[in-house]
């Protein structure tokens, strides 16, 4: 797979070139053998304005092709479960992250979600605020990826907005507890997320808690596609 995401890689870079080279050239040409003419100059006026699109699509493409290839390379290099301390219990794991400045923002029969905001210590210069989240979902058969998460999440963002503190890196930590490690729950665990992008960071990792022994998660020790990937996964073995 990681070979056909580079494939798809180069041929995007190939064809972003070739536009650029053979329009660009055929207008060029055109441009000096008409000594600028009205019809060439309004070609070269419309191929700028394509081309705004177009950079734009192979800029979003690239960019994401990027980030899957970040996750199949964990895929790939996958650390072993982990032992389990506290994140089992959520009556354990609210103290814990308590003592770590996290604050509780809801808590229902489903879900019981915490956060906190930390300064950016990673990139300090023209650094922002991460907001780290933990997400403790209480129900077996739920899915890890909650709709009322998502609403919380951006009313967290709002609040923070509403105090000037504007958020750049997001790292989403959702732990469920499992009775079974078949491959409908194995594929439920590697759905994580690591996007990139030049000025946002968003991470979601998922913990899937195997008879309250074993912290299950799709993770790596020996590929980070950044040191907030690394910054995730450090904090996340310190909760467990």
């Amino acid at each position: 797979m990681i070979k056909t995401i580079h494939r798809r890689f180069l041929s995007t870079i190939i064809l972003f070139a070739l536009y650029y080279l053979g329009f660009g050239g055929l207008l060029l040409y055109g441009y000096l053998k008409t000594d600028g003419g009205n019809v060439v100059v309004t070609f070269i006026f419309v191929f700028f304005l394509v081309s705004l699109f177009v950079t734009s699509y192979a800029s979003n493409k690239l960019t994401h092709l990027i980030n899957l290839s970040y996750l199949y390379r964990i895929y790939d290099n996958q650390g072993e479960p982990l032992n389990v301390t506290r994140v089992h219990d959520v009556n354990k794991l609210h103290q814990y992250l308590k003592s770590k400045d996290y604050k509780q923002y809801s808590g229902d029969s489903s879900h019981h979600l915490f956060y906190r905001v930390a300064k950016d210590n990673i990139k300090k210069i023209f650094s922002l605020n991460m907001l780290e989240v933990v997400v403790y979902i209480k129900d077996k058969d739920s899915d890890f990826y909650l709709d009322v998460v998502n609403d919380e999440i951006n009313a967290i963002k709002d609040l923070l907005l509403k105090d000037k503190k504007k958020v750049n890196r997001l790292f989403i930590t959702q732990i469920k507890n499992i009775d079974i490690l078949d491959e409908a729950t194995k594929d439920a665990i590697s759905e994580i997320v690591f996007i990139r992008t030049r000025y946002n960071i968003i991470s979601t990792i998922n913990i899937g808690v195997l008879n309250q022994e074993l912290a299950v998660i799709n993770y790596s020790d020996t590929f980070t596609p950044s040191l907030y990937y690394a910054y995730h996964i450090e904090q996340i073995k310190d909760l467990v």
